[in-house]
C-alpha cells in the first residue's frame, strides 16, 4: 500500500526542511536588508559602549541595550568586523534555538500533519520572521522563551515532579529576560509559578515521601539567583521605561496588545475585514468546540498529557495578561503592543495547536467541523505569513529600506570630485543607518549626519515625505525618489 505523505514516518524529514527553507530565506534577509534605525544604534552606541555600560546602563537607555544581543554583537564584532550580517548573527541563532525549541514542543503532543502543519505555523509569522532576521534582541529572546517553555512542557509531562526540567525552565526565562527588557514579564511568571506549584507539592506530599526529596530549596535558590540577576541588571528605574511611550499604549489590555498581536497575526500585508473576521469566528469556533471536548473528557474521568499542556499553556496565557493589567493599574506601566508583546504568540499558536486532541472527544458532525475550523485557520495563517514574505525591508523600520542604496548612490556620485568633502542632512530618524554606513565603508568624504535634522545648506539631502517644505526653503532637486520606503534623495540647482 502506498505511505502516506504525511504519516509519522515523514513528518520529521518534512518538518526539518520546512525549517531549513525558513531558515534559508532568514539568512538570506540577514544579508540583503539594508540596516535598520535600531540596528545601527545598536552598534554605534551601545556595542561601542564599556562592559559597564553595557551591563548596567548608566547612561544610554536600557530600552534600546538588548543585553545578552548586545555582548554577543560586541565579541563578533571584534572578531569579525562590523558587517550587517555578522550583526545579525545572533538574531540568526535566536532563530535556530526557536526552530528547535518549537520542533521538540510539537514533538511532545504531535505526529503526522498536525506536526507538519503546527511547525509551519510557529515559524512563518510576519513579525517573527522580520525579527529573526534583525540584530536587535527579540530573536534571541524568544528563542529562550520558546526553550523555557519546552522544559516546562517537559516538566508536566513527567511522572516526577521534582526534576532538572524546573531549573531548565528558570534558567532560560532569566536568559530571555536578559536578552529583551520586556520578556521580564515571562520570567515572573514562568519562575514563580513553577516555585509556587514545587512548594504546594512539597506541602502535600511531605508526609508521603522523604522530604529531604521533596524540598522546594533547590527551586528556590534559583528564583532568588535568578532574581537577583536581573535585579542588578533592571533596577527599578530602568523597569519604568517600559512605562514610557512608544514602548506600549494607554486605551487598555485589550486596545493595545490584543489588537496590536492580531495586527501582527493577521493584516501584516493585506487582508480584507471579512476574511479577518472569518478567521477570528474561527478561532472561537476551535475554542469552543475544544473545550466541549473537554468538558466531555472530564465528566468520564479521562485526562491525558494532552489535557496538562493546554491547560500549562491556558494558565501561562492567562497570567502574563493579569500581570500586564496589574502592572498598568498599579505602577501605571504601559500596556505592551507588537514586537513588545512578542511571548504572546507562540504560546496563542501553541494554544491553538493543542486544541485538536479535543476534537477526538466529540462525535459525527461536531467532530468534522472542529477539524475542518481548525485547518482552515491555519491554512489562512500560514498562506497570509507567506504573502508577506520579502527581501526587501524590514515591516517595523521600512522608512530605512533603502538606506543603503541612497549611501551607494552618493559614493558614486563623490567620485567625481574625489578632494571634496560634502555634507548630508536628513530626517533624524535616518541618522544612524546614514551613519553606518558612512563609517562601515569608510566613506571619508562625507562627514557623518546629525540629528538635527535636513533644516540647513547641505551637499546631499535625504527626506521623508514631512520633509516637502525643505524643497521648496533650499532650492532643491530631487535626485532620485524611492517609493518602498517613502523616501527620496535631493541636492541644490547648481
Amino acid at each position: 500500500m502506498k505511505k502516506n505523505l504525511f504519516s509519522s514516518a515523514w513528518d520529521i524529514p518534512l518538518g526539518l526542511m520546512i525549517c531549513s527553507v525558513v531558515f534559508g530565506y532568514i539568512c538570506l534577509r540577514a544579508s540583503l536588508i539594508s540596516i535598520s534605525h535600531d540596528e545601527a544604534l545598536t552598534y554605534l552606541i551601545h556595542v561601542h559602549s564599556s562592559w559597564k555600560e553595557i551591563l548596567f546602563h548608566p547612561q544610554y537607555p536600557a530600552s534600546n541595550n538588548h543585553l545578552l544581543n548586545t555582548l554577543f554583537i560586541k565579541i563578533l564584532v571584534h572578531w569579525f568586523g562590523p558587517s550587517v550580517f555578522v550583526l545579525r548573527i545572533p538574531a540568526l541563532a535566536g532563530c535556530l534555538l526557536y526552530m528547535a525549541a518549537g520542533f521538540k514542543i510539537l514533538r511532545l503532543f504531535s505526529k503526522g500533519l498536525p506536526f507538519v502543519v503546527g511547525l509551519t505555523l510557529l515559524i512563518t509569522n510576519p513579525l517573527m520572521m522580520d525579527l529573526f532576521s534583525c540584530a536587535r534582541g527579540y530573536s534571541l529572546a524568544l528563542g529562550v522563551f520558546m526553550l523555557a517553555l519546552y522544559y516546562c512542557f517537559k516538566r508536566f509531562s513527567s511522572n516526577d515532579r521534582f526534576n532538572k526540567n524546573n531549573y531548565g525552565a528558570i534558567g532560560a526565562s532569566t536568559l530571555s529576560a536578559l536578552s529583551q527588557i520586556s520578556f521580564v514579564n515571562t520570567y515572573f511568571v514562568i519562575a514563580y509559578l513553577l516555585a509556587f506549584l514545587q512548594i504546594c507539592l512539597f506541602l502535600k506530599e511531605k508526609d508521603s515521601e522523604p522530604s529531604g526529596r521533596n524540598s522546594p530549596l533547590p527551586i528556590l535558590i534559583a528564583l532568588i539567583s535568578s532574581s537577583l540577576v536581573l535585579g542588578l541588571v533592571y533596577s527599578p528605574f530602568v523597569l519604568g521605561l517600559m512605562a514610557l511611550p512608544p514602548y506600549g499604549g494607554y486605551d487598555g489590555f485589550v486596545k493595545n496588545t490584543i489588537a496590536s498581536l492580531g495586527f501582527d497575526i493577521f493584516q501584516r500585508g493585506s487582508m480584507n475585514p471579512i476574511a479577518l473576521s472569518a478567521l477570528v469566528i474561527g478561532i472561537l469556533l476551535c475554542i469552543l468546540m475544544a473545550l466541549w471536548g473537554l468538558i466531555k473528557s472530564g465528566s468520564k474521568g479521562k485526562y491525558s498529557t494532552h489535557h496538562k499542556f493546554l491547560f500549562l499553556t491556558a494558565l501561562l496565557l492567562i497570567y502574563i495578561s493579569v500581570l500586564i493589567k496589574s502592572e498598568a493599574i498599579f505602577i501605571q506601566i504601559l500596556y505592551p503592543e507588537g514586537r513588545t508583546a512578542l511571548y504572546f504568540l507562540p504560546l496563542f499558536f501553541l494554544f491553538i495547536l493543542l486544541l485538536p486532541d479535543n476534537f477526538n472527544r466529540l462525535t459525527g458532525p461536531l467532530n468534522k467541523t472542529a477539524n475542518i475550523a481548525f485547518y482552515t485557520l491555519c491554512s489562512v495563517i500560514i498562506f497570509h505569513g507567506l504573502c508577506s514574505i520579502n527581501l526587501n525591508n524590514f515591516y517595523i523600520w521600512e522608512y530605512d529600506a533603502c538606506t543603503k542604496k541612497v549611501l551607494t548612490f552618493i559614493g558614486h556620485e563623490m567620485k567625481e570630485h574625489p578632494k571634496k568633502k560634502y555634507t548630508i542632512g536628513l530626517n533624524w530618524v535616518l541618522e544612524p543607518s546614514s551613519n553606518y554606513y558612512i563609517i562601515f565603508w569608510k566613506m571619508k568624504q562625507l562627514k557623518p549626519a546629525s540629528r538635527k535634522g535636513p533644516d540647513g545648506v547641505y551637499d546631499f539631502y535625504y527626506l521623508l515625505a514631512s520633509d516637502l517644505d525643505i524643497l521648496k526653503k533650499y532650492n532643491l532637486r530631487v535626485v532620485k525618489s524611492y517609493k518602498l520606503s517613502g523616501t527620496f534623495l535631493a541636492e541644490p540647482i547648481h
